[in-house]
């Protein structure tokens, strides 16, 4: 299973839909997605026991020139920004924030969470054999270094760019007390100092973990206001310069597939039976218009393979999404609320296992789907 951005449980990538790189007046006519993984995953997070991972996605930053003539220079970048558009500047700046998340959100969490697995939250009581996740090589910093690069770059945000500075204080001040019980915990030195510094570490990464989580929901509530609607927009913008052709469809089917998740598993456990039916009404016709365009424009796909998996995916996430759909339309009156809401906390499906519940599967496949808008273009 893949690593998780959570909210307490419901938390999913997202953000992994709904940014693109628009087409810009250099000539650039591809949108990316990015995703948030990332982490930008979502689902279950893995074992404690599984060992620390780095971050494969973060990159040495590239060396800045000085010559106002070089692409990488500031000046450059400058001119650059000057010829995008509105919504062009705001993608852009926005990015660094994504990158942030993906790299350092749910490997966060998850080192909270591998911690308390072993560590009660009063302290070390000398009978713990413990581990612990460590955050990705450098992730940190970068990601510190990034945002302030961010915060100078149009439009103005000032709730984006707070929002980040708090984002990248807690996780710097988490790096490397992470490290340290990493270390700790790897040597056993807590067997010879009778867990004297475990305890001595104990407050102070507590202390981190609590700041951490208010500043990464606050990011990402801020990324959510400001990408939704740029989304919609990104969206009409291919309509009007392509129309409704392979790109559009795409675009369409990422978008509704967002909207679906999002009401499928809200942060309250509590799903709206009607605007769920309305969302899987929408994403079942978005992947239709894609597919029967597919069909009768194969010229119009560059990549044969990639629209293959990119349909495949999407089917793979639309089943778990249609076995929720038939558990809510058959749920129990018990588990009914006022307005249509079903609680989804106490639902049980019958293909419910040991292993995962109904509820949770669409996270773990929405989370496979919107990775392939990220590499696999057609």
């Amino acid at each position: 299973m893949g690593n998780v951005v959570s909210s307490p449980l419901f938390k999913f990538v997202v953000l992994g839909t709904f940014v693109g790189l628009f087409a810009s007046s250099l000539g650039c006519k591809k949108l990316v997605d990015k995703v948030l993984h990332v982490d930008g995953g979502a689902t279950p997070t893995s074992s404690p026991e599984a060992k620390s991972r780095e971050s494969s996605t973060t990159s040495a930053p590239e060396a800045k020139s000085k010559d106002p003539d070089e692409p990488n220079s500031p000046e450059a970048k400058s001119s650059t920004v000057g010829l995008m558009d509105p919504d062009e500047q705001l993608a852009k700046k926005i990015e660094p924030y994504i990158e942030c998340l993906n790299s350092l959100s749910s490997s966060t969490r998850d080192a909270e969470k591998s911690y308390l697995h072993y560590i009660p939250k009063t302290g070390p009581t000398g009978r713990e054999s413990p581990s612990i996740y460590k955050l990705p090589k450098d992730a940190a910093a970068k990601c510190s270094t990034s945002l302030a690069e961010a915060k100078t770059m149009q439009p103005s945000a000032p709730a984006l760019e707070q929002a980040g500075e708090a984002f990248a204080k807690a996780t710097t001040q988490l790096d490397p007390l992470l490290m340290q019980l990493e270390q700790y915990f790897e040597n056993k030195d807590y067997l010879d100092d009778h867990w004297a510094k475990g305890k001595q570490l104990h407050p102070q990464v507590m202390a981190a973990f609590k700041d951490f989580n208010p500043a990464d929901d606050d990011l990402r509530n801020v990324l959510d206001g400001i990408t939704k609607p740029l989304s919609q927009r990104e969206l009409a913008k291919i309509e009007r310069e392509e129309g409704k052709k392979i790109r559009y469809h795409r675009k369409h089917v990422l978008n509704t597939a967002r909207e679906l998740i999002e009401v499928s598993n809200p942060d309250g456990g509590e799903v709206n039976s009607t605007l769920y039916n309305a969302a899987m009404t929408e994403f079942d016709k978005a992947l239709e218009d894609l597919t029967a365009y597919g069909s009768s424009h194969k010229s119009d796909i560059k990549d044969e393979i990639r629209y293959d998996s990119f349909v495949k995916a999407a089917n793979d996430y639309r089943k778990v999404q249609k076995d929720l759909w038939r558990c809510l339309r058959n749920a129990p009156a018990k588990v009914k609320l006022s307005n249509d809401k079903i609680n989804v906390k106490k639902l049980s499906c019958p293909d419910d296992n040991i292993i995962d519940r109904v509820a949770d599967r669409p996270i773990e496949k929405y989370n496979d789907f919107i990775r392939w808008p990220n590499t696999q273009e057609f």
